[in-house]
């Protein structure tokens, strides 16, 4: 969640606009949550409105191409996009990756039409760099994704910059690593930690592909929260940047760690891996956040952990679907 202090609006100018495409998602929810708890007016853009963010106004649905939604493109100052259907598991279809980097792009051109100041698009610091031959990966790092969701973010990332550069539009995208915390839950499909979660707690038999010693970045949701923040109230000199703990946490040491924090253990099947490149690790290399935009994580991995599991507990039933 967002701090007090730098990190809040401030009262003395006037609130920014800031429109969130996807406001109920997972990401969506908790950054339009924070957004408005630090002063923002927040305008939701989604299939659904979630019942616990009081926007400053909402447009349900996604048809891009409605006068509604072109009022509200023209009223922002920022435009963040974190939608989608690709997932990293998703199959290669290059109609709907196609399809799909045509509505970002789509949008973002009408963010420089309108005289938007940013546009921010959740990007994929898991995926987009493919097998890295070293870690941690830094941006300086080539794109070359393995899958089609990360193919998909390649290709947005180098259409914001042609945007970028023949408008007065800042574009930003945010590498996220592995993002987790409350309101994630394993019914979606929503990354590995929920799944394991249930698992443990149900005490079913957890099936893992490879020797489960891949290691990847995991970041809390609270802590990616606090970096858009930074990225709408600074400058940033950089069209991207990476956003994770910079600690790589295998998916055994996952498993482990959950079941120190429940209290119980799990039955482990390995599976082979038929498909795709054998098991590497992605660690993120995140100094450009640091150093450019002020950032940092606050939430060590345990801590995250300990966190999510008592807001599950708060929520047994639906894991917390509502923050």
């Amino acid at each position: 969640m967002l701090r007090s202090g730098k990190n809040a609006q401030s009262h003395s100018v006037e609130p920014k606009t800031v429109v969130i495409i996807g406001a109920n998602g997972f990401i969506g929810r908790h950054l339009s949550k924070g957004l408005v708890s630090a002063g923002y007016n927040v305008t939701g853009v989604s299939k659904s409105r979630p019942e616990s963010v009081e926007f400053t106004d909402f447009l349900e649905g996604y048809n891009y191409e409605l006068c509604a939604f072109d009022d509200v493109i023209a009223k922002s100052q920022v435009v963040i996009f974190s939608a989608g259907k690709l997932r990293p598991s998703s199959p290669f279809d290059f109609e709907v990756v196609s399809s799909e980097a045509g509505n970002v792009l789509g949008i973002a051109r009408k963010c420089a039409e309108f005289g938007v100041e940013k546009f921010v698009m959740t990007s994929s610091g898991g995926t987009i760099y493919g097998h890295p031959d070293v870690v941690p990966v830094s941006e300086k790092m080539p794109a070359r994704p393995i899958n089609a969701y990360g193919y998909m973010h390649s290709i947005v990332e180098n259409g914001l910059r042609v945007i970028s550069n023949q408008s007065e539009l800042k574009t930003v995208s945010l590498r996220v690593g592995n993002v987790y915390g409350p309101g994630q839950t394993s019914r979606l499909g929503q990354g590995l930690i929920p799944v394991i979660f249930e698992k443990v707690r149900t005490s079913q038999k957890l099936d893992i592909r490879g020797d489960g010693t891949e290691m990847r970045d995991y970041i809390f949701i609270h802590d990616l929260v606090d970096c858009y923040a930074k990225v709408i109230e600074n400058t940033p000199s950089y069209m991207c940047y990476n956003v994770g703990s910079e600690v790589g946490v295998s998916i055994n040491g996952v498993v482990a760690q959950i079941e120190q924090v429940l209290g119980k253990t799990v039955e482990r099947q390995f599976t082979e891996i038929i498909h795709g490149a054998p098991g590497f690790d992605v660690i993120l290399d995140c100094s450009r956040a640091r150093y450019d935009l002020g950032w940092k994580p606050q939430y060590s991995f345990e801590q995250g952990l300990k966190t999510y599991l008592g807001h599950i507990e708060d929520n047994p039933q639906g894991q917390g679907l509502s923050v």
